[in-house]
């Protein structure tokens, strides 16, 4: 019987150690690591998945109150209130400036007819150099009316 290198005596057949009674020791396992030396850190794997979700803990107290954010737009307008009652007469305003004057109007209805009044009896023209210069009309009830003539520029 020989020893292997921890001082155990094996046969030649299994190599199995045996005590010094001739007593089997357990079987070897098939690998033992023996520590030699370390060699560099190989890089980083990828990350793994994400664990499943924890318990929710206790509330934390109330933090402190932010300030107050920018005025919001103006909302729409409301719905037409009620008329509320009537106001005391106010005072009378200045007048205003004269309007324009306005087209005439439509002719109206001839009148009714008048006395009869005096008649021409008479009409006496003065001339000069072949032109009228004036005269006088002689009415019905004695009444003279003179003739002014005003010449025309040339």
């Amino acid at each position: 019987m020989a020893c292997n290198q921890t001082n155990f005596p094996v046969t030649d057949e299994t190599q199995r150690p045996f005590g010094c009674g001739g007593r089997p020791y357990p079987p070897i396992p098939p690998y033992i690591p023996v520590p030699g030396p370390v060699g560099p850190q190989g890089p980083q794997g990828p990350e793994g998945p994400a664990g499943p979700q924890g318990e929710t803990g206790p509330a934390g107290p109330q933090g402190a109150t932010g300030p107050a954010g920018p005025q919001g737009a103006t909302g729409p307008a409301g719905p037409q209130g009620e008329t509320g009652p009537a106001g005391p007469q106010g005072a009378t305003g200045p007048a205003g400036p004269q309007g324009a004057t306005g087209p005439a109007g439509p002719q109206g209805p001839e009148g009714p007819a008048g006395e009869a009044g005096a008649s021409v009896t008479a009409l006496e023209l003065t001339t000069e150099g072949g032109a009228v210069t004036g005269g006088t009309v002689t009415l019905s009830d004695g009444t003279e009316i003179p003739i002014t003539v005003t010449p025309q520029p040339e």
